[in-house]
């Protein structure tokens, strides 16, 4: 199949030019860490040129300086990279006012932490 304008008009909705951006969705965004916080900006650059609306956003503390510059339109959660805890009540209290989730670009592994 080729994609044509056509095709691409036809199955693309038609967004109302007075729509602000709690009308065009809400994404919850959980990725980047230490050395990858490109994995976390290129997919909020990424949800914002498909249409989204509204981005949270959420990264270790260390990489947050550095996506809140790449893009500050994106509302930025930071958490404790090494704390499970930490991230799972941030992305719990953050996911219910979401439409939907991306997890996991460039976000690594969490360590178990000792006792």
């Amino acid at each position: 199949m080729i994609t044509t304008d056509t095709f691409v008009q036809e199955h693309l909705p038609v967004i109302d030019s007075m729509a602000d951006k709690f009308s065009r969705g809400h994404l919850l965004v959980a990725a980047g860490s230490y050395g990858m916080a490109g994995a976390a900006i290129l997919c909020i650059r990424a949800a914002y040129a498909s249409g989204v609306g509204y981005v949270t956003a959420m990264m270790p503390k260390e990489i947050y300086p550095i996506v809140t510059a790449a893009v500050p339109e994106a509302v930025c959660l930071p958490y404790e990279s090494e704390n499970m805890a930490d991230f799972a009540e941030k992305f719990a209290q953050a996911e219910e006012h979401c439409n939907a989730a991306v997890f996991g670009p460039g976000i690594g592994k969490f360590r178990a932490q000792a006792a």
